[in-house]
């Protein structure tokens, strides 16, 4: 926009004309007057009262006085312009006032625009500079923004219309009967003396001293009025399994415990159907204090990173996608899916596919639930009591904060991230409010839902340590050469990467084969230890490290523990020793959090590239590929796993430094 400097905005105001020249002009006038006033014998104007008789006292209209009339015409009419021009100069109506104000204000108001467009352009840049640091940060950073635009979002929606006025009879719509009544309710804390007649007042409004009738004002005094949308329950309902509805009324989180409310209702209902499958009334308490700083109870269908309680906006049912991040696993969509629902499926689709109704069913995702820990999911070694408990020791605790923390056995999250005094409080508060009536466990309720040994009757859940069951040593023909360290030259590059069947010929002979150490492709019996889905890459690592190595005869190396990136440092807790930079056969390894993967080292070449044994990889293995217990090959660089071109340096585990051997049945797949 083109500057305006002083001069202009002036004349702008004062009708084209310069002030320069207007003040010439009324100068030139003040200097005319005065001049007439020195020829007309400095008296002032109208008061010489002989100005109709001569000097000698004769009447100038007389005959004889004829030139004395002329004279006298001359010096009337002189004296009718100083008059005229005097009253221009002293009686303009304060013109060259009001100018200077308005030149003033002017002024003033450019200099304040100035400033206003100064912070605006400072604000920008601070906007700029907090949106790049956020997209640096990655997903954190990414989450970071979507909570700070969706709350401005929110806030700026929540106002329909902000009016000011300052005239009467100009308002945007005349105000209903709601408003009036709204207004009464709470003109006693306004206190400012307000008078409302019928059809008056504002939701929320605030106004100055003044009356209001019918949407009009009756005087001239400044009223503000906000006009709120403060009925949140507008939007259509939706089903779910207990009352068939599911309002998009959005009251506090704390609502879960209020008895009547849709998140109490949904809570109830789950408490309600875990007891009825033989679950004491502690232990559901415990499912339910859980869950609840998980997908929570308001929306049963939450997708991850949508935390407002508002269904429509939330829910996976109309459309909501979750959000991923680095590492996440990969649906039935082909890409990484977040997770969904009030236990946080991830990826989501393993219960539902998007706009499912099933997602603001609260009965058939419990059931879901159910179902899935009746077929062995459940992981004895992540109970965060420490005490390996099964599911049935779980279903029979009469400690609510203690079956919260087992529960953990079923849902696996990284234990770091875990509040347990978040979640020990919600399960105690739970319990206060569900299990009045002291629900006992029962067995036989307990036996027709889950049955014994199906929920995992051991205390972990898993076999012993005893030795492991594998084919004979001959039915595999590949040699030991996949464990030789430094060896073998191969010409490849990443990314490069193999179905387990799909190994060019070159590599075979470096190729670990699972198979050789009773881990078979494909096969439930020989996957005994689960970490995630039994399609992780945690779940492969955990296996094939379990089976490939052995101590005084016995395979004892058992870690279900930990994220990909975490896995390295959960064997190191649990067995003892350190992590390594460099990879040797047999190792297993963890990525940097950016990548956040776990897999076993098969083989280092003459280079210090290496072949690793993985699963998890979208179109090659595991979850990635739709399928578990599944395990594919890949080439990765020196320059990769050390942490060049961009990645994270990857840390490496090697059991034989804590005195474990490599199984005598492990080959190469050649």
């Amino acid at each position: 926009m083109k500057n305006l400097n002083d001069e202009t905005m002036a004349k702008a105001l004062s009708g084209g004309t310069s002030l320069e020249k207007r003040a010439n002009e009324q100068a030139d006038l003040k200097k005319v007057n005065e001049e007439a006033k020195k020829e007309n014998g400095g008296k002032d104007k109208g008061k010489d009262k002989s100005k109709n008789v001569d000097k000698n006292g004769s009447n100038s209209n007389s005959p004889d006085g004829s030139s004395k009339t002329k004279s006298g015409i001359a010096d009337f009419g002189k004296k009718q312009g100083i008059k005229a021009l005097d009253k221009l100069v002293t009686d303009d109506g304060g013109a060259i006032d009001e100018t200077k104000k308005a030149y003033k204000k002017s002024k003033k108001a450019y200099k304040q625009t100035k400033k206003i467009a100064k912070r605006i352009k400072q604000a920008v840049k601070g906007i700029t500079r907090f949106v790049r640091w956020c997209l640096a940060l990655g997903p954190i950073g990414w989450l970071i923004l979507i909570i700070v635009f969706g709350a401005l979002f929110s806030t700026a929606k929540a106002v329909n219309n902000v009016k000011v006025e300052s005239e009467a009879g100009v308002v945007e719509r005349n105000l209903n009967a709601k408003d009036e009544a709204d207004l009464l309710e709470n003109s006693e804390a306004v206190g400012n003396g307000l008078n409302v007649g019928n059809g008056a007042g504002a939701t929320g409004g605030l106004l100055g001293a003044g009356q209001v009738n019918n949407g009009q004002l009756n005087n001239k005094e400044k009223v503000i009025v906000l006009f709120m949308d403060c009925d949140s329950d507008k939007s259509k309902s939706s089903e779910n399994g207990s009352s068939g509805k599911v309002s998009s009324k959005t009251p506090s989180r704390k609502d879960w415990l209020t008895e009547g409310t849709q998140a109490y209702k949904n809570a109830k209902e789950a408490f309600d159907l875990w007891t009825s499958k033989g679950l004491s009334g502690e232990a559901a308490a415990g499912i339910i204090g859980w869950t609840n700083t998980e997908g929570g109870w308001q929306v049963v269908g939450r997708a991850e990173g949508h935390y407002a309680d508002i269904v429509e906006e939330n829910s996976l049912k109309f459309g909501i996608v979750p959000l991923v991040g680095a590492g996440y696993p990969t649906g039935k969509t082909g890409k990484a899916e977040g997770g969904g629902g009030i236990y946080q499926f991830t990826p989501y689709s393993k219960f539902a596919d998007l706009k499912d109704e099933k997602w603001e069913n609260a009965r058939e995702m419990n059931e879901f639930v159910a179902k899935a820990i009746a077929g062995g999911d459940w992981n004895a070694s992540m109970d965060m009591t420490g005490g390996n408990h099964s599911f049935e020791d779980m279903a029979k605790e009469t400690d609510p904060e203690k079956a919260t923390l087992m529960w953990q056995a079923y849902e696996r999250g990284a234990p770091g991230a875990i509040k347990q005094d978040e979640k020990k409080s919600d399960a105690k508060k739970a319990n206060e409010v569900f299990n009045k009536a002291k629900v006992k466990f029962d067995a036989s309720k307990f036996n027709e839902n889950f049955g014994k040994g199906k929920s995992g009757g051991k205390k972990d859940g898993k076999s012993s340590d005893s030795q492991v069951v594998r084919k004979c040593q001959d039915s595999h023909s590949g040699g030991t050469g996949w464990a030789a360290h430094k060896t073998g030259k191969v010409n490849y590059k990443e990314p490069a990467m193999w179905k387990h069947d799909k190994l060019p010929d070159d590599l075979k002979e470096y190729a670990l084969n699972p198979e050789s150490v009773g881990l078979k492709y494909k096969d439930s019996a020989s996957w005994e230890l689960l970490c995630y889905s039994y399609g992780q890459c945690t779940d492969l690592t955990a296996n094939l490290m379990y089976r490939l190595w052995e101590k005084d005869g016995k395979h004892s190396l058992k870690n279900t523990r930990g994220n990909g990136f975490e896995v390295v440092d959960m064997l190191v807790v649990a067995f003892g020793g350190s992590a390594d930079s460099e990879p040797r056969a047999g190792a297993a390894f963890s990525t940097g959090a950016g990548e956040q993967h776990t897999g076993v080292v098969s083989h280092v070449f003459e280079n210090g590239d290496i072949l690793i044994v993985e699963q998890n990889v979208a179109g090659f293995s595991g979850d990635g590929n739709h399928e578990t217990r599944t395990w594919s090959y890949r080439y990765i660089t020196k320059d990769h796993y050390s942490g060049n071109g961009g990645y994270t340096a990857w840390k490496f585990y090697d059991p034989e430094k804590r005195g474990y051997k490599l199984s005598g049945d492990a080959k190469a797949m050649a």
